[in-house]
């Protein structure tokens, strides 16, 4: 089951995401991988850096609504941040640099493989996490 639910929250992801950046196009891949987001992110052309962090908000966002159906149907949730965890954009453009470097091969996968390792890392599923947010708070 949670590995069909991170199946189905990555290609949410992939799909909420409305550009492709011109690397991704040329190299004939069918997602953004994890590097060129991070590359997206640290280019001085502003429109590929606009491009990086609409990838990174919409990846989160297909998380998050993937996170709240999990929550309604009372099954296992892949990652538990507290009600009240304000996660910041820059905070998951970080946590994906932090997975690549981490792990290189994570660099030519697609970036919301990299962000549901952190997230994951990040906010693990306690018994305590989980209890929360079922509860709402």
């Amino acid at each position: 089951m949670r590995r069909m639910a991170a199946g189905w929250i990555a290609g949410l992801a992939l799909i909420s995401t409305p550009m492709i950046s011109a690397p991704c196009l040329a190299q004939d891949q069918d997602f953004i991988s994890a590097r060129q987001v991070v590359d997206d992110l640290h280019s001085p052309d502003a429109p590929a850096q606009k491009i990086g962090k609409a990838t990174i908000v919409l990846t989160w966002q297909a998380f998050m609504t993937a996170e709240a159906a999990l929550i309604a149907r009372k099954a296992d949730m892949l990652f538990c941040p507290a009600p009240d965890a304000q996660v910041s954009d820059q905070q998951l453009a970080d946590g994906v640099e932090t997975m690549i470097g981490a792990d290189t091969r994570l660099s030519d996968m697609p970036v919301s493989t990299a962000m549901l390792l952190y997230l994951e890392k990040q906010y693990p599923c306690t018994d305590d996490a989980k209890k929360k947010l079922q509860a709402g708070g």
